[in-house]
């Protein structure tokens, strides 16, 4: 009995403790290109971006391989920062090949674009595309030929060279470190040793040599006064239900109207456009387009701007030197400032 009550040891199976680690988020990661034979001319590195809603290609590559363009379709096209633009019209039936898989495809040509070809959802959708992103960022690309579904390709991406990105108010780039050239850097070390080693020192302004404000209160005279004689709101005149057409004026000519582009986004209908001008034309002197045309506040409205000075002893600074290259437009400038009444002759000691 005392035997079956011993305490024993009685080996049990053994656990072991594992730790699951999180990988740390990217802060981005950079598109895909993948090889593309255009035309059966030009082998060139077309971009997969599965959020495009199109194919494009740059005007420059499609003139190359002689793609025909139908400027009858075109597109606005919509950026992720809200900028709209048109295309230049479609690159329709453009033969490409990537592998051994031939295919056609409706590019949108683009005038300006980061890229020479950009392929979007008509590219994978015609050829099935299976993209398969790897722990280390490269992705994996598998396409069907369109012809026949049971051949398929396995096509090697790179990865597009990165530019500079923007998320808000935060920019990254990523730049690459720039070339080592170590007979070059031996040189200049060998150079920095022939010569002493800089020191710096701090010098303070002698008080003598500083300039201390002076507490003191502005006189009345001094002080800028804004009235209001009349009321300009009670003679403005009222606008018309149907604007007359625009006619030319003394300073909005119809010249400076072009150059306003008042309609550049198209967002005025005809007859907003129309009293726009209007009320332009009838407040025409109110713009200004030269120097002698800006004027200065009226003084019915507003005192003329008063400097008030006190009693010390006068000193002298060097003046800043004008650039020989500018000093025929500064001086130009000093002469319309004068002639608009903004700057005055004077003789005072400064």
């Amino acid at each position: 009995m005392s035997e079956q009550l011993r305490t024993r040891c009685v080996e049990a199976g053994t656990f072991e403790q594992f730790t699951t680690s999180h990988p740390e988020p990217d802060y981005s990661l950079p598109l895909q290109e993948v090889d593309i034979l255009v035309g059966s001319h030009s082998t060139e590195a077309g971009v997969i971006d599965p959020g495009s809603q199109i194919v494009a290609i740059q005007k420059d590559l499609a003139d190359e391989v002689g793609a025909h363009i139908n400027p009858d379709v075109c597109l606005e096209m919509q950026g992720a920062n809200s900028a709209t633009d048109w295309t230049l019209g479609c690159a329709e039936n453009l033969s490409m090949q990537i592998g051994n898989v031939p295919f056609k495809l409706h590019a949108h040509v683009l005038e300006n674009a980061p890229f020479q070809l950009l392929l979007g959802r008509p590219f994978q959708c015609l050829l099935l595309c299976n993209l398969e992103d790897k722990p280390d960022g490269h992705v994996d690309i598998t396409v069907h030929d369109p012809c026949d579904r049971n051949h398929k390709v396995s096509v090697p991406t790179k990865a597009r060279p990165m530019q500079v990105g923007f998320i808000d108010t935060m920019t990254y780039q990523v730049i690459s470190a720039p070339p080592r050239m170590d007979t070059l850097e031996r040189y200049v070390a060998a150079q920095a040793e022939s010569f002493p080693t800089p020191t710096s020192t701090f010098a303070y302004k002698k008080a003598a040599k500083k300039v201390h404000p002076v507490a003191t209160s502005l006189p009345e005279d001094f002080r800028i006064i804004r009235r209001h004689p009349e009321d300009p709101l009670l003679t403005l005149p009222p606008l018309p239900t149907h604007p007359p057409p625009f006619t030319p004026g003394t300073r909005l000519t119809q010249e400076h109207l072009d150059d306003l582009n008042l309609n550049h986004f198209n967002f005025l209908w005809p007859k907003e456009l129309k009293l726009a001008q209007h009320v332009l034309k009838l407040n025409e002197k109110a713009l200004a387009w030269t120097e002698d045309e800006r004027g200065q506040f009226c003084n019915d409205y507003f005192s003329p701007v008063k400097i008030p000075t006190i009693a010390h002893t006068p000193w002298v600074h060097k003046n800043i030197p004008i650039p020989t290259g500018i000093l025929d437009n500064v001086i130009d400038l000093f002469k319309k400032k004068i002639a608009a009444g903004v700057y005055e002759q004077s003789d005072a000691s400064y």
